[in-house]
C-alpha cells in the first residue's frame, strides 16, 4: 500500500515504544498491546521520514487495502500529510496508526483504531465514529471543530492531546436532542435533525464552518416557538360491541372450505396485475388452522354494525365464545371505528364483499377483504405479525404502514406513507411521537389525535 511498506512488526514497534516514552505517552505500552488482542498478524506497516499521500486514506479492516492485508500496526517515522481525508472508517481497534511527526489531513474521521500522533494534528474537522477508540497526541490538535464520539473504555482514557486544542468542540457521545442541536449546528451538518459525519466531511472539503454564529443562535431562538408540543390523550378502548348476536357461530371445518372457495372466485390468478389469489388465502389459512377447535363468527351478506368493533383476544364475546374469526359473507358496514391494538395477534375479519368504516387500525389481527374498502378516516396497519389484504379499491383520507405487511389489489385512492417510502418526521406532527428525539411514530397517538380532531399530518 503505498507509500507505505510491508516488513515484520517487532523492529519499528520497538521503534515507537521508544519514541513514545521519550514523548512521555503514560500509557503507550498498553495502547501498542491493543491491536493483539484483535488480530495475530505480526506484520506492519512502515514509511520512513516526511510523507505525503494523495487522495483519502482508508484505514478499515472491512473494506480498502487493509480488508486484504492483514496487518496489526501501521508507522509513519516522520510527518505524514494526507492530501485528503484520513478516514479510520471501522469500530475494529486494528490495526494502530503511529505518526512520529505531525498529521495533517482535510478531515479526520477517527473509528476504534488507536491512533498516536506524538507532534500536531492539523485537519478541518475531527469527527468521532463508532466506538472512537484510544487517541494520543504529544503536541496540539489544531482544527475548525472537534466533535469527539470518544467513551473511555476498560481503564483506557479515551483521548488525549498533550497541547491542548483551541477550536470549537462538542461531545457527541453525550445526549442531545434535535432542539439542542439545532442551536449549535448549520442545517447543513445535520440530517433529520442528527449530526451527520458525511455532511460535516463535506463542509470541511469545502472549508465551509459547521457551526452556527451567535447572531444566527438568537435569530433561530428568537424563531423558534416556545410552546411545548402536546400530544394527544391515548383513548382508553372499552365498550365494543358484541356482534356474536347478529351472526353464527359455527366450527373452523364448517366454513373454512367455503372460504377459501370464495377467494378462490374474487381473486383471479393474473401476475400481469399481480393478483394472486394464495396471497390472500394464505393468512385466512394460518388463522384458522392455527385454531382448529376454536369458532368462527359469520354474519349475513349487507351486515351492519353499531359502534366500536375491536379484534382483540381479551374481548369479552372473543373469550367466551372462543372466536378466532369473523368472517362476512357479503358487504360489511361498520357505523364506527375497527381496531385491533395486540401487536401479536388477534381474530382474524374476513369480509366476502365491500367494507364500509369510519376509522380501521390493526396490529396483528389479519383483516382479508376481497372487495373494497372505504374508510371515513384513516386506514392503519402496524407491526409485522399482522396481514392486510384489500382485493378492490381503498379510498380513505389516508393509508400508513408501519412495519406492515399490507396489499391493495385495485387503485389507492389516499395519501399513503410506509417505513420505505416515508421518513415519518416530515410526514406527521410532532404530537404523535413519543419524544422529541423519537423518529418513529406511535399509531396510538397517530389515532387519539384524529379522534380528537388535533392535526395529524404536518
Amino acid at each position: 500500500m503505498n507509500p507505505f511498506t510491508q516488513t515484520s512488526l517487532k523492529k519499528p514497534l520497538e521503534r515507537a515504544k521508544q519514541l513514545s516514552e521519550e514523548k512521555h505517552i503514560a500509557d503507550y505500552k498498553l495502547i501498542f498491546s491493543l491491536p493483539g488482542y484483535h488480530t495475530k498478524s505480526s506484520e506492519a506497516l512502515v514509511c520512513e521520514g516526511n510523507t505525503t499521500i494523495s487522495g483519502d486514506l482508508l484505514l478499515s479492516t472491512r473494506s480498502g487495502p487493509l480488508s486484504k492485508k492483514k496487518v496489526a500496526m501501521l508507522f509513519c517515522f516522520g510527518d505524514l500529510t494526507i492530501d485528503g481525508e484520513l478516514l479510520i472508517d471501522d469500530y475494529e481497534y486494528w490495526p494502530l496508526l503511529f505518526v512520529q511527526g505531525n498529521l495533517t489531513c482535510t478531515n479526520l474521521l477517527k473509528g476504534g483504531m488507536p491512533l498516536i500522533v506524538l507532534g500536531d494534528i492539523k485537519t478541518t474537522y475531527f469527527i468521532g465514529e463508532y466506538n472512537d477508540g484510544p487517541l494520543r497526541v504529544g503536541g496540539k490538535l489544531d482544527c475548525k471543530g472537534y466533535i469527539p464520539r470518544v467513551k473511555d473504555q476498560g481503564g483506557i482514557a479515551g483521548h488525549v492531546i498533550a497541547g491542548g486544542y483551541t477550536c470549537p468542540a462538542f461531545n457527541a457521545a453525550k445526549d442531545h436532542g434535535r432542539e439542542a442541536l439545532s442551536r449549535i449546528f448549520k442545517a447543513e451538518a445535520l440530517e433529520k435533525g442528527w449530526l451527520d459525519s458525511s455532511k460535516i466531511r463535506a463542509l470541511g472539503r469545502a472549508g465551509r464552518s459547521i457551526w452556527l454564529s451567535p447572531e444566527q443562535i438568537a435569530n433561530q431562538i428568537s424563531n423558534q416557538s416556545t410552546a411545548p408540543v402536546v400530544p394527544p390523550e391515548k383513548l382508553v378502548l372499552s365498550g365494543g360491541l358484541d356482534p356474536t348476536s347478529l351472526g353464527e357461530l359455527v366450527a373452523v371445518a364448517d366454513i373454512d372450505t367455503e372460504i377459501y372457495k370464495l377467494i378462490e372466485e374474487k381473486i383471479a390468478f393474473d401476475p400481469d396485475k399481480n393478483s394472486y389469489p394464495l396471497s390472500f388465502s394464505e393468512p385466512v389459512r394460518f388463522q384458522l388452522q392455527a385454531y382448529p377447535k376454536a369458532k368462527v363468527l359469520v354474519l349475513p351478506p349487507d351486515c351492519a354494525l353499531a359502534g366500536l368493533l375491536i379484534l382483540d383476544w381479551q374481548e369479552h364475546w372473543v373469550q367466551q365464545n372462543q372466536v378466532i374469526a369473523v368472517c362476512c359473507l357479503g358487504d360489511l358496514i361498520v357505523d364506527g371505528d375497527i381496531v385491533n391494538r395486540t401487536l401479536e395477534g388477534g381474530p382474524l375479519l374476513f369480509v366476502c364483499g365491500n367494507l364500509r368504516v369510519d376509522n380501521l387500525v390493526k396490529a396483528g389481527a389479519p383483516v382479508v377483504v376481497l372487495g373494497d374498502v372505504e374508510a371515513k378516516g384513516l386506514l392503519i396497519g402496524e407491526y409485522n405479525d399482522g396481514t392486510m389484504r384489500i382485493g378492490g379499491d381503498l379510498t380513505a383520507n389516508a393509508y400508513l404502514l408501519l412495519d406492515h405487511d399490507g396489499f391493495v389489489r385495485g387503485n389507492t385512492n389516499a395519501p399513503m406513507y410506509s417505513d420505505e417510502d416515508s421518513e415519518w418526521r416530515e410526514v406527521l406532527s410532532s404530537s404523535v411521537f413519543p419524544s422529541e428525539d423519537e423518529d418513529y411514530p406511535e399509531v396510538d397517538l397517530i389515532y387519539a389525535a384524529h379522534k380528537a380532531g388535533m392535526k395529524v399530518f404536518i
